[in-house]
């Protein structure tokens, strides 16, 4: 990411577990250069706090959001419904949030753990890409 520049992609997940799921959208947006900002917002702890992150959003110029959505998915629908700002949903799988995963203790659910956060990895790089992509269509 640019130091200093304003961000144009906002990336909101439900929760701070999400982070290392959600860190290939950031990864990716840094790859294009593209400024962005991470904020954890939950739509149903703090719905409050969802609402002034999108006037926010708004007020600071970002134009495009990268909602992570796991559980009962309704981060991104209740981020749209408060902006005008495009949201990327993509849905996070339970059990691939790091820190809400657990230990697994047989050496079999560790490995399927691990391909779940890699397919996560994948959507999140994905997402990154189709912010990018929003960006430079409105350009």
């Amino acid at each position: 990411m640019a130091r200093g520049a304003a961000p144009l992609v906002g990336i909101i997940m439900g929760s701070s577990s999400d982070g290392p799921v959600m860190a290939a959208a950031a990864d990716t947006l840094d790859s294009f250069g593209v400024a962005h900002e991470d904020q954890v917002v939950s739509a149903h702890r703090t719905p409050s706090r969802l609402a002034e992150y999108a006037r926010h959003a708004e007020g600071a110029g970002i134009r495009v959001i990268v909602a992570g959505a796991g559980g009962a998915a309704h981060l991104p629908g209740m981020m749209a419904s408060h902006t005008l700002i495009p949201v990327v949903g993509v849905p996070i799988a339970a059990g691939a949030q790091g820190a809400r995963a657990g230990a697994a203790p047989r050496l079999s659910a560790r490995l399927e753990q691990h391909r779940s956060v890699v397919r996560e990895s994948e959507k999140m790089r994905k997402s990154g890409l189709r912010a990018h992509a929003r960006l430079r269509r409105a350009r």
